[in-house]
């Protein structure tokens, strides 16, 4: 279930999405009501009242009355009695049935008012209609309510506020509209950016892998674009953010040895996760402080430590599992800290029969001895075995985690050739990290530069 800080995190994310949405709003909203011919309204007022005896119960009968005929008169408004005269009056283009649609008459609440409104796209014209609704209406009232032999009407209408053109448009309402389309814009890209999280199944977040498998998660590595070009990132760039993270990869490693010299593969999903970036930068950074550690390339399909180290791997792990070479013989020590490294020699035509052979096991249990931590980088789980079958052999597997490429499924599926396998896991790592997650965000300063490690 998502917190907080992982609402926050889509927002931030979905700033450009949701920026744009907001534009289009805007945009369309503007284009729609420049595309709107302007209409006008005018208002015209009426009085209703009675003519009667001048005592307080006459008055009181009187008002009594009027408020009663109030609401009627108010309909007489869009009648063909009313309309008809009017258009005639005025020579207006209209019918008895099209005029009453521009036309809008209310009683305002507790009060004897008639108030007639009028749109048109024409100011004067609804200013004039207004004004001849007005007196057409009092006309009308004046014969119906004259009884037969009478003289004069007990009601009295009288126009108390004249129509005027009016100077401003009433529609389109021009920030009313744009103001609704950036609305309606921020909304839509709220709903499209949650959307697009709750279908996206990559994993992004320590919080997403944690979900998918219950095992630890040993580091966050930041994602630096200049990988390829420069892999050895606690080397090149000791200060940097992703230097700082594999340091930190390398103190929770520590935390599950307790002490124990300890032999791990690191395998991922997928090919290019980064697991041969990891092991190397996390074996230089156990070297650096004082940690007796060798690297083993076990990957004999795609080998790529002795590359990223620049040794000679024409010799190593396969000429000591098929040749019978002496593990000695074909270990190169690296740089200044003592690092150790194990190439992968000659790519075999059975890899997973080599890495799943006895010489392999009694290998790595020689090496376990000799040194305080072992290292093995493994192809990735999911397009071959290797992996499965070479943990089987170590004290647990580094799953490394590519974040934003990899599925859950994916990763789920990983573990579990690892489970079927008999191996276990010992945590994972999530790489190519983005944003403020990443170990080190907070000392960015050190490090000017943004890319995969």
């Amino acid at each position: 279930m998502m917190g907080l800080r992982e609402y926050l995190g889509i927002l931030r994310k979905s700033l450009l999405l949701m920026g744009a949405c907001v534009l289009l709003g805007a945009g369309l909203a503007t284009a729609w009501t420049l595309t709107r011919t302007p209409t006008y309204d005018s208002e015209s007022q009426v009085f209703v009242s009675t003519q009667g005896g001048g005592s307080l119960a006459d008055l009181a009968q009187g008002s009594t009355f009027t408020q009663s005929r109030v609401a009627t008169y108010t309909a007489l408004v869009t009648t063909p009695t009313v309309t008809s005269a009017v258009i005639k009056s005025l020579n207006l283009n209209e019918t008895s049935t099209s005029l009453p649609s521009s036309i809008s008459a209310s009683n305002p609440t507790n009060t004897n008012l008639i108030q007639i409104t009028v749109t048109q796209k024409n100011p004067a014209l609804a200013a004039s209609i207004a004004n001849a609704l007005a007196d057409r209406l009092t006309q009308t009232v004046q014969e119906l309510e004259t009884p037969v032999g009478d003289s004069s009407s007990p009601v009295k209408l009288t126009r108390v506020s004249t129509a005027q053109p009016s100077p401003r448009p009433s529609s389109p309402n021009v920030a009313l509209n744009i103001t609704f389309g950036i609305l309606l814009g921020l909304i839509t890209g709220l709903i499209i950016a949650f959307v697009r999280e709750l279908v996206n199944t990559k994993v992004r977040t320590a919080s997403d892998l944690e979900q998918v498998l219950s095992v630890p998660n040993l580091g966050l590595i930041p994602f630096r674009k200049d990988v390829q070009l420069q892999p050895l990132v606690v080397i090149n760039s000791p200060t940097s953010t992703s230097a700082e993270a594999f340091r930190m990869l390398r103190t929770n490693l520590r935390f599950i040895e307790m002490g124990k010299n300890r032999c791990y593969v690191a395998t991922s999903s997928l090919p290019t996760e980064g697991k041969s970036t990891t092991v190397v930068n996390l074996a230089i950074a156990l070297a650096e402080s004082g940690s007796k550690v060798v690297v083993v390339d076990a990957d004999l399909r795609r080998p790529r430590v002795a590359e990223y180290l620049g040794i000679d791997g024409s010799v190593g792990l396969t000429d000591i599992l098929v040749g019978g070479a002496h593990w000695k013989s074909t270990m190169v020590e690296w740089g200044n800290a003592g690092l150790h490294v194990l190439p992968s020699g000659p790519i075999p035509p059975n890899p997973s029969e080599l890495l799943g052979s006895e010489e392999m096991t009694t290998l790595l249990a020689v090496l376990s001895s000799q040194f305080e931590i072992v290292l093995c980088d493994a192809p990735p789980l999911l397009p071959v075995t290797d992996s499965a079958i070479l943990a089987r052999a170590t004290d647990g597997a580094i799953l490394v985690v590519a974040g934003g490429r990899t599925s859950r499924g994916q990763v789920a599926n990983a573990a579990a050739s690892l489970t079927a396998a008999g191996a276990n896991i010992a945590g994972t790592v999530l790489t190519m990290v983005r944003g403020s997650q990443s170990y080190g965000y907070a000392y960015e300063y050190a490090d000017k530069q943004t890319g995969a490690a």
